[in-house]
């Protein structure tokens, strides 16, 4: 126990036999302990919200997240910016119709089946409502306006399975390439 304490303990407090003084002893430390908790609480209660109000400020608007590195962190708050783009986290659900068509309709195997982008698209068309078919087409275009060069990063996170690389695509092509074979 610092010796400040215990002068202001001396002067303040009677205190009748050593068993009591223990006892007091004992109270003020856990006080002690009990406070510097509640300090610490309170200092990562206001860090957590002073960093949501930084990182989230715009980007919750627009449903994205960013997981930052301790390193990335440390940059940002000497006044840095994040220019990677592999910290996006993509929430899914924000695309229904769209994370419905590309997980259901271009699974793992979709091209083993011998089929091709076409082909596919054109049975999606035939079995879905159209409604649900020019809102897939809406959310190909919100999800490129919302990742812009970051599209890909956002569609390999929400579509692991399925990779455009190989077909020489990219996600804003495809999509296009979509939407021409769904609105013919």
């Amino acid at each position: 126990m610092p010796t400040w304490l215990w002068k202001w303990l001396a002067t303040h407090v009677e205190v009748g036999c050593c068993e009591s003084a223990a006892d007091l002893e004992f109270y003020v430390l856990w006080g002690a302990a009990l406070a510097l908790l509640a300090v610490l609480t309170a200092l990562v209660w206001a860090l957590t919200r002073l960093l949501r109000k930084l990182f989230r400020k715009t980007d919750a608007e627009q449903g994205i997240s960013f997981v930052l590195t301790p390193e990335q962190l440390a940059a940002v708050l000497k006044g840095g910016s994040i220019a990677d783009h592999s910290t996006l986290v993509v929430m899914p659900g924000q695309y229904p119709e769209l994370e419905q068509f590309i997980g259901e309709w271009f699974h793992e195997d979709w091209d083993e089946e011998g089929k091709s982008i076409e082909g596919v698209a054109r049975e999606y068309k035939r079995v879905t409502d159209p409604l649900q078919v020019s809102q897939a087409c809406l959310e190909m275009d919100a999800f490129v306006k919302k990742y812009g060069p970051a599209s890909d990063i956002a569609f390999a996170q929400l579509w692991q399975s399925f990779d455009l690389a190989g077909l020489g695509y990219t996600i804003p092509a495809f999509f296009e390439e979509l939407k021409r074979i769904l609105n013919s």
